[in-house]
């Protein structure tokens, strides 16, 4: 293979920047035993060289500083190292800069002064190990990248070596299929359940519909690309529920089918897989997109695949405004069954859905604005500013005291919280 990418090493450097330089002392004596390699700086603008001219896991940083602060800073970071992880030390009364951090630089954390060692570590390593996921990421995408070229460069001589290669090809298709899957659910990051979920959904549904392996088989490869049309989106148009996009904005979503179907133009073999792609959200009633088609001129593995991806859609709040819970998923599923989907592979689903969430512990769960909840209460989804700025992990306790501060919270950055927490036990 021609012009493949180098995989990159781990990077474990840390920038830190405050024009107090008994602040710098002390960041470093705190991280002197751990992992990082620590690059310290007395002013931005010698930071922001470094920078440049250096791949940065984090960049710690001061808000305000002389010449250059520490918005301008993560701003620069942002748009020219939008891989590193951008994490800003502020004080309370700095609050109205932290949201114009938030808003401008992107930042990942901010920690309040004075830090909780504990906390500021922790912080530390996670957003190490997140800078060095999309390191892979953008190297991934790269390989993909050459290795579609070869799949394009294979393809014009197919013609003449079908029947020979077309196992061997299937295979190498196969491969940059689960590459690419990877790399979807890497821009998809944000959604609670990602492309590795639709593809097991669906082949369990199909299953137990009883269909043929290759049937099955033809069913896993076109999930796995379900929603490569998406991947050239903006952050913006992923992240707007479908019931709020503009016109503008839902035509141009509705045309992710034929990006997907596109997608396997290189690839005559896939043919048939690039039908199901180009009809997965079709509808029996013709009120799907992109093509409005009916019963009949729908394929069954693009149905289930609908069906599928209609559920993780609810779930992950790409919808409707906000995420459903999974029994309120279900029951709008059934509102469709002879509608959208037939009701045979509704009902089935619906059973194996039921399955898997009680699987995984997540049956039931209560949507709570910050003002119901109570001390005790258990988080099970990740709870996030409206920017992504991760405020509690799934799982958390609730304590009167972290109550209190999703309330300061709210009030402070003047948008409300809600969060799915489990039902109060009886």
């Amino acid at each position: 293979m021609t012009n493949t990418p180098i995989a990159p090493s781990y990077n474990n450097i840390i920038v830190i920047v405050d024009d107090e330089q008994p602040m710098l002392n002390a960041l470093q004596r705190l991280l002197f035993d751990c992992d990082f390699t620590l690059h310290c700086f007395d002013n931005a603008k010698e930071a922001w060289e470094f920078c440049r001219n250096n791949t940065v896991a984090v960049v710690l940083s001061d808000v305000r500083m002389p010449n250059m602060d520490g918005v301008e800073l993560m701003t620069l970071v942002a748009k020219e190292q939008a891989l590193s992880e951008r994490i800003l030390l502020t004080g309370f009364a700095d609050m109205e800069v932290t949201v114009e951090a938030i808003n401008k630089g992107r930042i990942s954390f901010y920690i309040d002064k004075p830090w909780d060692d504990e906390r500021l570590i922790r912080i530390l390593n996670k957003g190490v190990e997140s800078a060095n996921i999309r390191f892979r990421n953008a190297y991934l995408e790269k390989l993909t990248q050459a290795q579609n070229s070869e799949l394009k460069q294979w393809n014009e001589t197919l013609e003449e070596q079908v029947s020979s290669r077309t196992e061997k090809l299937r295979n190498s298709y196969l491969s940059a299929t689960q590459v690419l899957s990877s790399l979807i659910d890497r821009r998809l990051r944000d959604s609670r359940f990602n492309n590795n979920d639709i593809v097991r959904l669906a082949l369990r549904i199909g299953r137990k519909l009883a269909w043929p392996e290759d049937a099955l088989q033809d069913l896993g490869m076109a999930a796995m690309l379900c929603q490569i049309g998406k991947i050239g989106f903006s952050d913006a148009l992923l992240n707007k529920p479908r019931l709020s996009l503009s016109q503008d904005e839902l035509s141009e979503f509705s045309q992710h089918p034929n990006y997907a179907a596109s997608s396997l133009a290189f690839a005559p073999p896939l043919k048939h897989i690039a039908i199901t792609l180009k009809q997965h959200r079709e509808t029996l009633g013709g009120q799907g997109y992109p093509s409005g088609l009916h019963s009949d001129a729908i394929k069954e593995e693009a149905l289930l695949l609908g069906l599928v991806c209609t559920y993780v859609e609810l779930l992950n709040g790409q919808y409707f405004e906000r995420a459903l819970t999974h029994g309120e998923a279900i029951e709008h599923l059934q509102e469709l069954s002879d509608k959208h989907y037939p009701k045979a592979m509704v009902d089935t689903a619906c059973v194996i859905l039921d399955q898997w969430q009680e699987k995984l512990g997540q049956l039931e769960e209560n949507y709570l604005p910050a003002s119901q909840l109570k001390a005790g209460m258990m988080l099970t989804r990740n709870l996030y500013t409206p920017s992504g700025v991760l405020v509690l992990a799934k799982n958390k306790e609730l304590t009167t005291g972290i109550i209190a501060h999703l309330l300061a919270l709210e009030k402070n950055l003047k948008f409300e919280i809600d969060a799915y927490v489990a039902p109060e036990p009886h």
